[in-house]
């Protein structure tokens, strides 16, 4: 099936279509005629720049002068406002009654359709006839394909009745306000001309060359000359668009628009093509609005059938989340949903019905969260992270995915090398419509067989995260090796030592003698530590991403390509060695870091906004990952050593050891070694500043430590942050405190009015629709946290912010009941429990310990059972 999707920002025209007459018979090479026109109305041109034919494209394309050549960004023409077709500017040619009815045409390419068959009856009168005869007789998009010619895709695009149907129903509607468009401008319309067949060649014409600039079509005579190459330059999906602008300047004052290079073109002794990427989409886009199939596409898709659903209480949960229609059967659930269409990595995008399907579809095979997903389907604060975006749900996508490109690949009944036989035989009996749809299914069975090898073939993505020479040396020869480094560091001030800290701390420090408070207890060079600002290896090609990473102030990617080259690219040769062997390795993360916890794990914390947040940066670590995964430069720099498992190291290590001086992050040795715990009364949180020279780090103590007395710090975080990043929580921590979270939708009362909900709560101070809260246990904090919520509340539903109290009460115990009924059954702890579990029975607990006491202190002492 084909995805009827909107052309991207990114997406430009295609001049593959062919030559032949449609109305009239042009100049047997109209190319010299278009150039002299182009330039006589103000158009400029580089002077390498040209068109010519290239037939194996269809037609033809630009291209440079016979020994000619083009670099990267060079402004390849101009086209003048005069010259461009949009729907605003065909409406300001007429009168306001008709400029009205132009401009309220939903879809661009109708009126500039309208226009085009204006200018097609004028005739050698039109100012364009030029560009006219240039334009192809037959545009081989998807709604000009017969129906004998569509069941050479084998698997049918679906759709393309509607399509034909639309184009028909809008000419239908058009045709009265074509004849007065016409009338206002004098022009005795041609039959020829204006037919319903001309109307879907032109529309057919302006769908597959124009492109989308500042929201509107813009149909650019030149601009829609370039075929179609993927760029040189690999790049993540989704990225092309935020450089579109660059290739393609539209000046705002004059409307002109100026094309650029988007790569070099050697000189050749001939002519050489200039082509253009695009943008990120897949061939069904391609060949929809443009009718051709790309040589290669490294961004397209294959689409896959939805897997059957079989248990009743996945379709249930299906139609509450309108992922399928109420409507739906067992038997018609898979196509209710549009199929799912699959990219090279084997994955689909997150953010589609599709992947809300499988994920939903995924939960068959596991009763306990398909159990709350049902009970919270119809709660939309906990919907999503109930059904779809749980703890295990990329892999149950993913498993399913995997069956589903083996049928898809299999339901096909011809295999792609009997396609490829097919196109070469020099029959003359295919028509060119019936070759792009055997090009079309071609190159979905390659990539489907490619999806499908490479997960056969799957290795784990970790393949070197154990080194020799880190985890094969015991812990106190480690510390002791790390102590040696840090004496010829010469720090300024040191009064620690590093030590087998044991009772679950694994390293710490202790004082080399007594410590008063606010003495600087550690002072550390600037040149000691490693940050992006002294990232430089021995390796010129990672040298490369540093002073990329360096230009563009990106300093968390540049500090982790850094640490990750020397950690798995040098290992023991490094000179951070010492270091590095004493930071936890990715083992120590899977054991006591939330991030890597498995489903069965993180289900304590069902319920609670945590669990959210632990999958959120999961989720976000991996789309990472895959993007940068996608540039060639990162990946032929770190070879073998750039996998999943060594990325999600360094990027844990980041996260949780980084400290922060003059707005940057940096690793530092012995300062990070430093365990945490609530001090004293009086005691201060870590700060970490320069000195007055900006060369030295300086540290001050929180509070006094004895000789060979552990020391420590308060990091000034409540339990859940601790937890989320470091893998801890403290059991006396004074800043402890339990996030809660609320928002806003159009289905609540206070929504109904969106202009008027966003005025409310900038005045009450917010500054989101849904925030989040975090309150203590106790104290005037919990009071001040419990008002605003309160006040959000009364927002939410719609009433008077402070207004009647009962109400307010209300409201708060409402919410309490709402909250904890969202909390799973986390059973009994077992004797053998682990700590990361009990972290997380404590955080749950903790949440529901809060809301209880809200609604018992601010919920009129109902405990959140009134009703409103």
């Amino acid at each position: 099936m084909l995805t009827r999707a909107l052309l991207a920002a990114a997406l430009l025209p295609c001049a593959c279509g062919g030559l032949l007459d449609f109305f009239k018979s042009p100049p047997s090479d109209p190319i010299p005629a278009f150039l002299a026109w182009f330039s006589s109305h103000g158009g400029s041109l580089h002077p390498n720049v040209t068109l010519s034919t290239f037939p194996e494209f269809g037609g033809r394309g630009l291209a440079t002068t016979p020994g000619g050549s083009v670099s990267h960004h060079d402004v390849m023409f101009t086209v003048p406002a005069s010259l461009i077709f949009t729907k605003q500017s065909i409406a300001s040619q007429f009168p306001s009654d008709i400029k009205s009815q132009v401009l309220s045409i939903q879809t661009d390419d109708h009126a500039i359709a309208l226009q085009l068959m204006i200018e097609c009856s004028l005739g050698a009168a039109s100012k364009f006839q030029p560009y006219l005869d240039l334009l192809p007789s037959d545009v081989t998009n998807l709604p000009t394909f017969s129906d004998e010619e569509l069941d050479y895709f084998q698997m049918p695009p679906q759709g393309v009745d509607e399509m034909r149907m639309a184009i028909s129903d809008a000419w239908s509607s058009l045709k009265p306000l074509h004849a007065s468009m016409a009338s206002a401008k004098s022009v005795s319309l041609s039959p020829k001309c204006t037919s319903e067949a001309s109307f879907k060649h032109y529309v057919a014409i302006v769908g597959s060359r124009a492109m989308v600039l500042e929201g509107a079509k813009h149909l650019t005579p030149f601009a829609d000359m370039a075929n179609y190459m993927p760029s040189p330059e690999q790049r993540p999906a989704g990225s092309y668009g935020q450089t579109f602008l660059t290739y393609h300047v539209l000046d705002y004052s004059s409307g002109s628009l100026s094309v650029k290079a988007d790569r070099d073109v050697a000189a050749s002794k001939t002519s050489a093509q200039i082509f253009e990427d695009y943008g990120d989409n897949p061939n069904s886009i391609y060949l929809e609005a443009h009718g051709f199939v790309p040589f290669e596409n490294p961004f397209n898709c294959a689409p896959v059938p939805n897997p059957p659903v079989s248990d009743p209480a996945v379709l249930a949960v299906m139609k509450e989340l309108n992922i399928v229609p109420d409507s739906s059967t067992l038997e018609t659930a898979p196509l209710d949903c549009p199929e799912a269409c699959v990219d090279a990595t084997g994955s689909i995008s997150q953010k589609t019905q599709q992947y809300a399907y499988y994920a939903v579809a995924a939960l068959a095979s596991k009763p306990k969260k398909l159990a709350y997903c049902a009970q919270h389907a119809g709660d939309r604060t906990v919907a999503g992270s109930a059904c779809i975006r749980y703890s295990s749900a990329s892999a149950g996508v993913a498993s399913l995915l995997e069956e589903a490109v083996k049928v898809g690949l299999s339901s096909y009944p011809t295999t792609k090398e009997e396609d490829a036989a097919l196109l070469s035989a020099s029959s003359s009996d295919l028509s060119e419509r019936a070759k792009i749809a055997i090009r079309y299914r071609k190159a979905t069975k390659e990539l489907l067989a490619s999806i499908a090898g490479a997960s056969s073939s799957a290795s784990p993505a970790s393949k070197k995260t154990v080194e020799k020479g880190f985890d094969d040396v015991p812990l106190e020869t480690k510390v002791e090796t790390f102590n040696a480094f840090i004496e010829k560091l010469n720090f300024p001030v040191n009064d620690l030592t590093a030590y087998v800290a044991g009772n679950g701390m694994r390293v710490g420090t202790k004082a080399s003698k007594d410590i008063k408070q606010g003495d600087v207890y550690i002072s550390v060079p600037t040149g000691a530590v490693m940050s992006s600002e002294n990232a430089l290896t021995l390796t010129p090609a990672v040298n490369d991403l540093l002073t990329a990473g360096k230009e563009r102030d990106d300093d968390f990617h540049t500090l982790l390509f850094f640490l990750m080259h020397e950690r798995f690219v040098m290992g023991p040769e490094s000179y951070w060695y010492p270091y590095l062997a004493l930071l936890p390795t990715i083992h120590d993360y899977k054991s006591n870091n939330p991030f890597f916890f498995d489903e069965d794990k993180l289900d304590l914390l069902l319920g609670s906004p945590i669990l959210s947040k632990i999958i959120e940066n999961r989720e976000q670590k991996e789309r990472v990952f895959e993007a940068i995964s996608a540039d060639s430069a990162v990946t032929s720099a770190f070879g073998a050593v750039w996998t999943k498992d060594n990325f999600f190291w360094a990027s844990t290590v980041l996260d949780s050891r980084s400290i922060w001086w003059a707005g940057k992050r940096n690793l530092v040795p012995l300062l990070d070694l430093i365990n945490c715990q609530d001090g004293p009364p009086g005691s201060t949180v870590h700060s970490t500043d320069l000195d007055e020279t900006g060369k030295n780090a300086l540290t001050k103590a929180p509070w006094s430590f004895k000789a060979e007395e552990q020391v420590f710090e308060n990091y000034g975080q409540p339990n859940h942050v601790y937890f989320m990043y470091h893998g801890f929580v403290l059991e006396e921590n004074v800043y402890d405190c339990s996030m809660l979270g609320v928002g806003i939708s159009a289905t609540d009362k206070g929504g109904e009015d969106m202009e008027a909900l966003k005025e409310k709560l900038i005045a009450a101070g917010f500054r989101s629709y849904n925030p989040e809260f975090c309150i203590p246990a106790e104290g005037p904090k919990m009071e001040e946290e419990v008002a605003t919520l309160t006040s959000f509340l009364e927002i939410k539903a719609g009433v008077e912010v402070g207004g009647d109290k009962k109400v307010a009460e209300q409201l708060v115990g409402k919410y309490v009941e709402e909250q904890i009924s969202r909390y799973g059954d986390a059973g009994a702890a077992s004797a053998d429990e682990g700590y990361g579990e009990k972290c997380m029975r404590g955080i749950a607990a903790a949440e529901q310990r809060v809301l209880r006491a809200i609604g018992e202190r601010f919920g009129g002492g109902n405990g959140g059972k009134d009703e409103l």
